[in-house]
């Protein structure tokens, strides 16, 4: 096997066992998701269709204005959250039941949304 066959093999066990880890593990009884980032587009829609499905959802970002508006707009809970400070962060997430693999590369992170 050659060297770019060894490493396109190895690339893709690795997605694969991403693939077939849980995206968003629960943590205890907790159900509460938060979508950060909920006012721009990709965010946007993500919360139109959590709202739609009435999800226990909680949008989020640094725009106070931004999420009031569509807090009110959708009837779902807003949180203002910078990301520079971690406990103000990890307060924001006592909550939330689960969250992204933070810690994962980011082809293996790629492959959680595929």
């Amino acid at each position: 096997m050659t060297t770019s066959a060894s490493a396109a093999s190895a690339l893709s066990q690795r997605l694969n066992r991403a693939r077939n880890a849980p995206f968003m593990p629960a943590s205890g009884s907790k159900t509460r998701l938060l979508l950060y980032g909920a006012y721009g587009f990709t965010g946007r829609l993500a919360t139109e269709l959590a709202a739609q499905k009435q999800l226990d959802v909680v949008i989020a970002g640094r725009n106070k204005d931004a999420l009031a508006d569509l807090g009110v707009r959708l009837s779902l809970p807003t949180r203002v959250i910078g990301l520079n400070g971690a406990s103000q962060l990890s307060g924001a997430l006592k909550d939330i039941a689960a969250s992204p693999p933070v810690g994962r590369r980011r082809s293996e992170r790629a492959a959680f949304v595929q």
